[in-house]
């Protein structure tokens, strides 16, 4: 792809990119890893720079905007490595161990529950204590 000659169109940093978008800059890093928000890294090993330009990032929300439009099913995924990113919770991988500590979690507390009332209700039917 090339890329705009325009000094004008580059944006330099994630704030820049933030502020462009009128959004913060943690979210424009989310939008970038998991809806595929056209950024450009230069360096390596941590310390890199970014930047993107405003032609493309217009290009990228007029697509967003059509997939929106058009529903989940017919917008595919923003990167094929990223299976979870991007997906509508429902569709994301469940955790067993997590869903299965909640499942126990919600049952005990639902029996403490229960036996409370139980114990509740044979009280009051045991009416007044004469001593």
């Amino acid at each position: 792809m090339s890329h705009p000659a325009a000094p004008s169109d580059r944006l330099t940093g994630w704030k820049d990119v933030a502020a462009f978008l009128g959004k913060g800059v943690r979210t424009v890093q989310r939008w970038e890893t998991g809806l595929g928000l056209p950024i450009h890294r230069v360096g390596r090993d941590g310390g890199e720079s970014v930047f993107a330009f405003r032609s493309e990032i217009a290009r990228w929300q007029a697509a967003q905007e059509l997939a929106r439009k058009a529903g989940p099913a017919a917008a595919p995924p923003a990167r094929p490595d990223d299976t979870r990113l991007g997906l509508p919770l429902e569709s994301r991988p469940v955790d067993q161990a997590l869903a299965a500590r909640r499942r126990a979690a919600v049952h005990a507390a639902a029996g403490a529950l229960g036996a409370t009332a139980v114990l509740l209700g044979l009280w009051l039917l045991a009416g007044p204590f004469a001593p």
